[in-house]
């Protein structure tokens, strides 16, 4: 069986580029139909509690799996390695698209595999770290200039300006599961900002 294992993060779009480039490549090679396993997971996130994970389990031997890129497996080097090491004992092949890495199930890794892995995945990781890096540098430069980051919990800013509506509709005593409806937010948020704003209206 030939499997083509596809993985975006959660901020990337869809998996369209990588299935064409897989299925090029299955064609060119011959290697014949593709099954397909895709997921739109962090590649942080342990390989065994990802549907790569249920893959592995399944394979067999002579199987292939092909993947556009190394860091679709995993961002980490020791990641990298069990999933290697896994399909080297299942005698499975695996194919890495972008680096032309073609990993033999039932053979030794030579010395370039070798440092071809490391370096990718290391490079990968690095490029995780980094964004994470500039990331929280951003956030600390917009807090410097006194910018309020995140939502404050139980303000309902979705009601901001409504005020003097609620108050109307409370008045009239609307319960507050109606006024919900009518603002098209949900019950709590009119309950948080009820008593965010400390309305001085009696609530049914």
């Amino acid at each position: 069986m030939v499997y083509g294992y596809l993985r975006v993060s959660t901020e990337e779009q869809d998996n369209n580029k990588f299935k064409s480039d897989i299925l090029n490549y299955a064609n060119d090679k011959k290697l014949g139909s593709v099954i397909w396993i895709e997921e739109k997971i962090s590649g942080v996130k342990d390989f065994k509690k990802r549907e790569l994970g249920v893959l592995l389990n399944r394979v067999k031997k002579n199987d292939v799996i092909i993947v556009p890129e190394l860091s679709r497996l995993a961002r980490s080097i020791k990641q990298i390695y069990e999933i290697i090491e896994l399909c080297r004992e299942k005698g499975v092949n695996i194919h890495i698209l972008k680096q032309g890495i073609v990993i033999n199930g039932s053979g030794e890794l030579n010395i370039n595999t070798k440092i071809m892995l490391n370096t990718f995945s290391m490079i990968a990781e690095l490029e995780r770290d980094f964004i994470s890096m500039r990331t929280k540098e951003a956030l600390k430069e917009r807090k410097k200039r006194g910018v309020i980051l995140g939502r404050k919990k139980g303000t309902g800013l979705k009601l901001q300006g409504q005020e003097d509506k609620i108050k109307e509709y409370l008045l009239k005593k609307i319960p507050i599961s109606t006024i919900a409806k009518l603002l098209n937010v949900s019950r709590l948020t009119v309950r948080n900002y009820i008593k965010s704003q400390k309305i001085k209206v009696k609530i049914k």
